[in-house]
């Protein structure tokens, strides 16, 4: 997920042009940037700028306050994570994840334990995410295991970028906030992003 929410308690439609043209700017150079690549596989490269498209949809939902946005947001980055499994299990005849990559699992089980009594009627929409989310994780491992290059290796740390930025954005919007949570979780989001995209 995006760590962009809003400042302002209730921000109005009207605001929502500005708030994403100025927060949404890197991801939408990182789209440019991708589409603009001579891949290798077109096919990975069409499955990863739809991830990156839906990531930029999510992005703008999360600006605004409320459960529906957090859902919208939330359904926008779930179908993202899908594409990006697409994209990095695409020409794998048999994924098979390294042991360790299966630590995510226990990584995302501790996560959800801490939000699941504060998380509501999210609970189930987080779980569904958090599973996509690990799975997006061990498609990368598998695709790293398989292909050993220096993409390979981008796409492992992108998503495992992508689980830490996930994790500290949950924490801060479902437990309390912390000193530099935005700065951190920006910078955790962004740059799995740039790694994803500079893969292709």
């Amino acid at each position: 997920m995006s760590a962009f929410e809003p400042r302002t308690k209730n921000p109005g439609l009207f605001f929502a042009p500005t708030l994403a043209a100025s927060s949404a700017r890197p991801v939408r150079r990182t789209i440019r940037r991708a589409a603009a690549a001579d891949p290798i596989d077109v096919t990975y490269q069409q499955w990863i700028l739809l991830a990156l498209g839906l990531s930029l949809v999510g992005d703008i939902s999360l600006m605004f306050k409320g459960d529906r946005w957090f859902l919208g947001g939330l359904s926008s980055f779930l179908l993202a994570h899908l594409a990006f499994v697409s994209a990095f299990l695409s020409g794998l005849q048999f994924p098979e994840p390294p042991i360790w990559s299966y630590g995510v699992l226990l990584w995302g089980f501790a996560v959800l334990s801490a939000l699941w009594s504060r998380a509501g009627k999210l609970k189930i929409p987080l779980l569904i995410y958090g599973l996509i989310l690990a799975l997006m994780v061990l498609s990368a491992a598998a695709r790293n295991a398989a292909m050993a290059d220096e993409s390979s290796f981008l796409i492992l740390c992108g998503a495992l970028f992508f689980m830490a930025s996930d994790s500290l954005l949950g924490y801060r919007r479902f437990v309390r906030t912390y000193p530099g949570a935005q700065p951190l979780i920006l910078s955790t989001y962004w740059i799995p992003i740039g790694l994803i995209a500079w893969s292709i």
